[in-house]
């Protein structure tokens, strides 16, 4: 049997492995774009748009093929922009129907394969939906609301394929306290991580001879442990593998069980 490498695509966890930082994880739920709902919007192409600064992707690949750069570091795919953009400042105020809001904003990074954000400040009062999609609408991520707020105030969302997308923050007018919505980081895949990585990287996708595909009868004994298996997305710029281990404390000996 074919030897394959095992890989499951967990999106939305972003943290510094080597550093035992905290590992941040994204949750949404499902929903529909206010955009794709209300009609007499304004121009989906009169929008706000904040363009990322060029930059060589010649030198960058050039850089990711030397030894130094592929062994025990993360993968990386992206070129990451350190930014500060509040989306409510940035971006188009429309009142909806019943004084609801909707904010608009668009960010492209010219060339990009996909692109991925960090909210370095994150608070959403209940109610309110957060959505990331394409131009073309053909991929769309979100919604994500009161449910992702953390202690951090940080999100990382997952990639979304374009060099352009589109930002939707709707909020209800009874909200006690408004929301707030600041990116801090953006991602330019220059590799393709949704789809022409997948085929033309020198090694996602293979595995040595010495391995066993998990799929063959010499894996029978792991198919629950495989499922641990995913791919972690590190600081909107990288990726690498990794294993989900769920931990459990016991009121009673205030011990953790993995």
């Amino acid at each position: 049997m074919k030897n394959l490498a095992i890989n499951f695509l967990l999106l939305g966890f972003v943290g510094n492995l080597f550093f035992a930082e905290s590992v941040i994880a994204q949750i949404s739920r499902e929903g529909t774009p206010p955009s794709e709902i209300y009609s007499n919007l304004e121009n989906i192409n009169n929008l706000p748009i904040i363009i990322m600064e060029e930059f060589d992707i010649d030198k960058l690949i050039e850089e990711d093929k030397l030894p130094e750069n592929r062994i025990k570091k993360p993968l990386r795919f992206a070129k990451a922009f350190d930014v500060d953009i509040d989306v409510k400042e940035e971006g188009l105020l429309e009142i909806l129907p019943n004084n609801n809001k909707l904010w608009r904003l668009r960010i492209k990074s010219p060339g990009a394969y996909s692109l991925n954000l960090t909210f370095g400040e994150y608070v959403l009062p209940v109610g309110a939906e957060l959505f990331i999609s394409n131009k073309s609408k053909t991929h769309t991520v979100g919604a994500f609301t009161e449910e992702n707020n953390k202690q951090s105030k940080i999100l990382a969302i997952q990639p979304v394929e374009s060099d352009e997308i589109i930002i939707e923050y709707y909020e209800p007018p009874e909200v006690t306290k408004a929301g707030k919505l600041v990116i801090t980081r953006v991602g330019h895949d220059y590799k393709g991580i949704l789809n022409k990585l997948n085929y033309e990287d020198e090694y996602y996708g293979l595995s040595a001879p010495c391995n066993v595909d998990i799929n063959c009868p010499a894996g029978d004994d792991w198919q629950t442990e495989k499922w641990s298996v995913c791919r972690i997305y590190v600081h909107n710029d990288g990726m690498c593998s990794g294993s989900l281990i769920v931990t459990i404390s016991t009121p009673s000996s205030n011990k953790w069980v993995a």
